[in-house]
């Protein structure tokens, strides 16, 4: 009996610290997994507020651009000089705007080396040749319990949205594009929709209490969980932000949860089946319209 137990002694002796290590490593993975997704978050939001008011940026830029080039033709260096400044000041000021998005608390909590203040953004523009605003991140992350032995981690981000010009493209030719059908899909879609109102592309959002919560259902009848991206904490706030069309509750109305990213694209160029809502309105309007022309 006492070479059993001191068995397993040994074995839980050698299983134990193994098992712990396993434990902790993983809890580091999934530490560095959520500060990436709300970094992300941050940045691709960010972005796109950003483009949305690209109109404004260049017409602000085109202005700036000719008076500095009358203030500095006559300066050595002056451009170039500016140029320098201009790109840091940029990096600088979108560091600002992203703090916006996110709570710098999770740079300190996340072990990134320097907290918000090490994260450097070389490299993001609020323009770039090809007309984006692009942010780009770069941190790193201290490896606990190693000391020196494994280098900090580094870990690079980046978002991009296109800047809207003001301007619009013609519609093609429906020679030009096969049968000239458009459709309507969003990023990384799985089916495509024929009206730009189907109800899985035009999200109905509704506030409501902490109380309401818990009774409410989706259109699909399931329960609403915490948004991975804007719920933080595991209280539930006062009010928060559902949709029938989805089942999760946020607490930010602008949440990238909430938002749907609508293209106009060709039938021709996808291959993606019919939106059953779409499919079933198609259907009955075929039907309305064939009951018409019977009578």
């Amino acid at each position: 009996m006492k070479k059993q137990k001191a068995l397993l002694t040994v074995e839980a002796a050698l299983v134990l610290p193994l098992f712990t290590c396993t434990v902790l490593v993983l809890c580091f993975i999934l530490k560095i997994f959520m500060l990436e997704l709300r970094v992300q978050n941050a940045i691709s939001r960010a972005c796109e507020d950003i483009a949305s008011c690209g109109y404004l940026l260049n017409k602000a830029e085109s202005s700036m651009n000719e008076k500095r080039e009358k203030l500095l033709e006559n300066v050595p260096l002056g451009n170039a000089l500016f140029g320098l400044f201009s790109d840091h000041a940029e990096d600088y000021a979108l560091k600002l705007f992203v703090l916006g998005y996110l709570d710098k608390d999770i740079f300190e909590k996340g072990r990134v080396r320097g907290g918000y203040s090490g994260v450097s953004f070389l490299g993001s523009g609020l323009r770039d040749g090809d007309n984006c605003t692009c942010i780009r991140v770069k941190y790193y992350v201290d490896v606990p319990f190693v000391g020196d032995l494994i280098p900090d981690i580094e870990i690079v981000q980046s978002a991009a949205a296109g800047i809207f010009s003001g301007k619009t493209i013609a519609p093609k030719d429906p020679d030009e594009s096969g049968s000239g059908e458009t459709v309507f899909v969003t990023k990384n879609a799985a089916v495509y929709h024929t009206s730009r109102d189907c109800t899985h592309l035009k999200l109905t959002v509704m506030k409501v209490t902490k109380e309401e919560l818990p009774g409410k259902r989706s259109s699909d009848g399931h329960k609403y969980y915490a948004c991975e991206f804007c719920v933080r904490k595991k209280a539930v706030p006062d009010e928060v932000y559902i949709s029938p069309e989805g089942d999760r509750y946020h607490t930010d109305r602008n949440c990238i949860g909430l938002r749907r990213y609508v293209s106009e694209v060709s039938l021709d160029s996808i291959d993606l089946p019919k939106c059953s809502r779409c499919a079933a309105r198609d259907e009955k309007e075929k039907e309305e319209a064939q009951d018409a022309g019977d009578r």
